[in-house]
């Protein structure tokens, strides 16, 4: 949804070409009318923003029911599965040092975990337009064969410090062409709990798994500029000197104003 409301000002912005001094009127209802929506809009149902977002119904999961016990089973011993994988000596992040690098390494073990389960067939899901992204909401389409169920399944990794803290986040952003959720489904957030790298490996201790169809959203509308932005040349006023030609002109310990 943020990035929705950012497209759209992006392109109202561009369209504008005006300068700095002056207020495009669109420009100020869409900003003002953002303000406003994020004031009444403090908790939103993800079921609600998914239906509205794709026209499609997140189905939450009943543990009191045998067939949704079975599923749960079945998730919870392939996820036991893959955390003893990525925590041999052999694992498949080798040397990734970065949590970003290897959150698709555990999706793809994952991947390959639940599509051994028998009655259980898992893959990337495709956009609507068919293409195949492994980035974005959500990570895998997994259907099961014996209930008849799909279940759309997202992976955060997320360290112990950030659980004491409360920094860890999830978001989801609508999209219209880049929209990979086609069926009414379970919808499932497993939470993949690590305390780093250490000693050249990563040590992945728990996980969770939680029912999104029971979780409210928060709308967090920004506006954001990336590195291709700010290296556009027209917008450059300024650079360091080659390392060889600078000179300093204050010595050491003193201060610019006496």
């Amino acid at each position: 949804m943020k990035m929705f409301w950012l497209g759209m000002a992006w392109a109202l912005v561009l369209g504008a070409r005006v300068s700095a001094a002056d207020l495009d009127p669109a420009v100020g209802r869409l900003v003002t009318g953002i303000v406003e929506q994020e004031t009444r809009t403090r908790n939103l149902p993800f079921a609600q923003v998914i239906h509205a977002a794709t026209g499609r119904k997140v189905i939450p999961l009943d543990r009191q029911a045998l067939v949704d016990q079975a599923l749960l089973g079945k998730l919870g011993q392939s996820l036991d599965d893959v955390l003893v994988r990525m925590n041999a000596a052999d694992t498949p992040v080798g040397d990734e040092d970065r949590v970003n690098g290897v959150t698709p390494l555990f999706e793809k073990t994952l991947l390959e975990a639940l599509g051994k389960v028998k009655g259980f067939q898992c893959a990337v899901p495709a956009t609507v337009a068919g293409r195949t992204l492994k980035t974005g909401y959500p990570a895998l389409c997994l259907r099961d064969q014996y209930g008849g169920r799909v279940v759309y399944l997202d992976v955060k990794l997320r360290s112990t410090k950030s659980i004491s803290t409360g920094t860890e986040t999830f978001t989801y952003t609508p999209h219209r062409e880049l929209n990979k959720i086609a069926e009414d489904a379970h919808h499932l957030l497993l939470l993949v709990e690590h305390n780093g790298r250490r000693n050249g490996f990563w040590q992945f201790t728990r996980w969770e798994m939680i029912d999104l169809s029971r979780v409210e959203l928060k709308l967090d509308a920004s506006f954001a500029a990336n590195r291709k932005d700010f290296q556009k040349t027209n917008y450059l006023v300024g650079v360091s000197r080659p390392a060889a030609d600078r000179k300093p002109t204050l010595k050491p310990g003193s201060s610019s104003s006496q």
